[in-house]
């Protein structure tokens, strides 16, 4: 438990200390999934928001969302989980980011969406 929490705190100074601005730093984004895991998932939605407002474009955006997306729905942001996965163009050749986004459909009582999505992963080979 005392290793997680250090590398939370870690994660929490490398965040607050400046980064540049041509590429999302990994270090916020592990410091936000310990975050997470500690069951500080607000903080944790903090940090994703602040890095994917800053990085639109990093190179790390598929990672951005996999953390991003299952926080946003745990917190009850549901439709802001499907904004940025819908945005991310590659979201529909990724079986990873598509089952996040049937679970934020699911969230969202779109069951009918999250049914399509659902049902495209197993019919088609990703």
């Amino acid at each position: 438990m005392k290793t997680i929490q250090r590398i939370a705190q870690r994660g929490s100074r490398v965040a607050n200390q400046g980064a540049e601005r041509h590429a999302a730093p990994s270090t916020p984004c592990t410091g936000a999934q310990a975050q997470r895991a500690l069951g500080r998932s607000a903080e944790a939605y903090k940090v994703l928001q602040t890095i994917q407002r800053d990085y639109p474009n990093t190179a790390m955006r598929e990672q951005l969302l996999e953390a991003l997306a299952p926080t946003a729905v745990q917190l009850g942001h549901s439709q802001e989980a499907i904004d940025a996965l819908d945005a991310y163009s590659a979201t529909a050749s990724k079986p990873t980011l598509l089952y996040e986004r049937a679970h934020a459909y699911q969230s969202a009582h779109q069951l009918p969406r999250a049914l399509r999505i659902i049902k495209q992963c197993s019919t088609n080979s990703l």
